[in-house]
């Protein structure tokens, strides 16, 4: 997320904060007041970099979230999710970001015990306590990072996120490079050459993120050649192949690779078995049928060459909330007959096939628009 793109996510948290406030000097006893309130706080301390202000925001997220669920146990935040699980989650972060290892760990027990009372009422979150076994790594990874950047600048900041970056993607070449033809290495190395690209991008070093973004499209589709099934490599894959579209000024060459993320895409969600995660990437997949608009921003010369990509009428009758017209164990799926199934993998797996990179003219894409008007909405 560029420096602008934060700004402006955080102006919106903030502002829909605002209103929240509002709505419960008219309403106190507002649970979906508090439980949005408290969901924008737990965002601001996701983008947050100072670890002291972080805590603030989760000091305050955990007070309006208490207040919710005080209320109504039931009650859901903007993203359909429980409360309560947006509250186990503020817990889970405190003891990460915590400095103190007595502190931490009375909120790593709050937090396990909230996970288990929430995976006993419904099952479907027992992947919270999946997360909560590698606490411990976790938090010890974000403490010495927050070690190695003590004392820093914020430029100081960035130079040296760019060096972690830099030694994840030497890394992860190097690890690819001792086992040839590793799906899950050749993910992991994708993945890393995406995320250099976007702190390249940061540091407007413009030419090493398009370096970086081709690299890694290159390192997907090998993943997905090595294992076709694997979902998250799917789906990174349409996120890195989406943004080569975007730095690409040919607009029949960027409405192919943003027609090809969506295959991409389309192949990780119907490998999703999580009902409610699936009917959430169907209307992310709906969302990339905008990209032209994105893409004639960034390309205001070429703007005219590129049409607005018509939304399938099935995608384009959902109503924006997922669940709205489904019964409970019910899934929205994406309707490809057989034929058109088996022409779709036949395709992925060819596009799959290493590829060489192309030349890229204009800018990276990022995820902070999309992101912003999720939570505006």
């Amino acid at each position: 997320m560029s420096a602008n793109d934060q700004e402006a996510f955080v102006a919106v948290l903030k502002e829909q904060i605002d209103h929240c406030a509002a709505a419960i000097q008219v309403k106190p006893r507002n649970e979906q007041a508090f439980a949005a309130w408290g969901f924008a706080l737990i965002q601001l301390a996701t983008v947050e970099d100072d670890f002291d202000q972080k805590l603030v925001y989760l000091k305050d997220c955990r007070d309006k979230l208490s207040h919710a669920v005080k209320i109504a146990p039931n009650v859901i935040c903007p993203d359909q999710s429980p409360a309560q699980v947006q509250l186990a989650n503020s817990h889970y972060m405190t003891y990460v970001f915590e400095d103190s290892d007595a502190v931490a760990a009375q909120f790593l027990d709050k937090c396990r015990a909230l996970h288990k009372k929430i995976v006993k009422k419904d099952p479907k979150h027992i992947k919270l306590l999946i997360q909560v076994d590698h606490a411990e790594t976790q938090r010890q990874e974000v403490q010495t990072q927050a070690r190695r950047f003590k004392g820093m600048t914020q430029e100081q900041k960035a130079q040296e996120y760019l060096k972690m970056a830099i030694e994840a993607r030497d890394g992860a070449e190097a690890a690819c490079a001792a086992a040839p033809g590793n799906g899950e290495l050749l993910k992991r190395c994708g993945t890393v050459h995406l995320e250099l690209s976007m702190v390249q991008e940061q540091m407007l070093d413009m030419d090493s993120a398009r370096a970086s973004v081709l690299t890694s499209v290159v390192r997907l589709k090998e993943s997905v050649a090595a294992s076709p099934t694997d979902k998250e490599a799917l789906n990174v894959l349409a996120v890195a192949t989406n943004a080569v579209g975007m730095i690409d000024a040919d607009a029949e060459q960027a409405r192919k690779h943003f027609s090809d993320a969506r295959d991409y895409f389309a192949m990780s969600l119907e490998l999703e078995e999580d009902i409610e995660k699936r009917n959430m990437l169907i209307l992310q997949l709906r969302d990339m049928f905008k990209t032209p608009e994105t893409w004639r921003e960034l390309h205001p010369a070429e703007a005219s060459q590129m049409p607005d990509e018509k939304v399938p009428d099935w995608l384009a009758g959902l109503s924006s909330d997922p669940v709205e017209n489904l019964q409970p164990g019910q899934a929205l799926s994406v309707p490809l007959d057989e034929e058109e199934g088996k022409k779709k993998k036949k395709k992925a797996k060819a596009q799959a096939a290493p590829a060489k990179p192309v030349d890229a003219k204009a800018e990276v894409e990022q995820a902070a628009a999309a992101a912003v008007a999720a939570i505006a909405a």
